[in-house]
């Protein structure tokens, strides 16, 4: 299951990556434009966000003519907690893979299709390890846009009511991702290659 999953997300990324980076998530395309050594700003990531949400209501809205609902993401009141934790463990996780495997110093590969393997991987292990509470959104494009489809499906305010946690903390776990590779992991990266360049 787990390799029809990397699988399923490596393919786009493959053929996305060199035309818009393959980000394929607001988080991802947030932290981006925040990074010292990229070229991706702000504005940009407006339009990626905005081009993401659309896409996101676009798929679910495909899902629902063919299989007739457009799916169901929802979190069980009594795992509130375990599902907060998992939107921000996961995009955490998920969003320093990311930064370090597209870094120009810090990626294991000059070569992009190698760096995208561990991307999709990361992607499909924490989409599977937090699905049990939080139905696997990790991308707020995916859980907001769901939730919408849900909403205009069956007209219930249901769908909305916990929203705000597909909306806020896969940010919150993006941007501790950032800070802690922009702050901690590339200066420490790159004093260690002076540190060799000297010896």
């Amino acid at each position: 299951m787990l390799f029809h999953l990397a699988w399923g997300i490596m393919v786009p990324m493959v053929f996305a990556w060199n035309t818009s980076g393959a980000h394929l998530n607001p988080v991802v395309s947030l932290v981006h434009a925040l990074r010292k050594d990229s070229p991706f700003k702000i504005t940009e990531f407006i339009w990626y966000m905005i081009a993401q949400i659309l896409g996101g209501f676009a798929g679910h809205c495909v899902r629902w003519w063919y299989y007739r609902t457009p799916g169901v993401i929802d979190i069980n009141e009594d795992y509130l907690e375990e599902a907060i934790f998992w939107e921000t463990f996961a995009s955490f996780i998920l969003v320093l893979v990311t930064l370090i495997q597209t870094g120009k110093t810090t990626a294991t590969s000059q070569h992009n299709v190698f760096n995208v393997v561990p991307i999709a991987g990361i992607y499909a292990a924490v989409y599977l390890l937090s699905n049990t509470w939080t139905m696997s959104s990790v991308n707020p494009a995916y859980g907001v846009t769901l939730n919408l489809a849900d909403l205009a499906d069956d007209g219930q305010d249901e769908a909305l009511k916990y929203i705000w946690v597909y909306a806020i903390f896969p940010f919150v776990g993006g941007l501790v991702a950032w800070a802690l590779y922009q702050f901690i992991y590339v200066p420490a990266v790159e004093e260690g290659r002076s540190g060799r360049a000297h010896v």
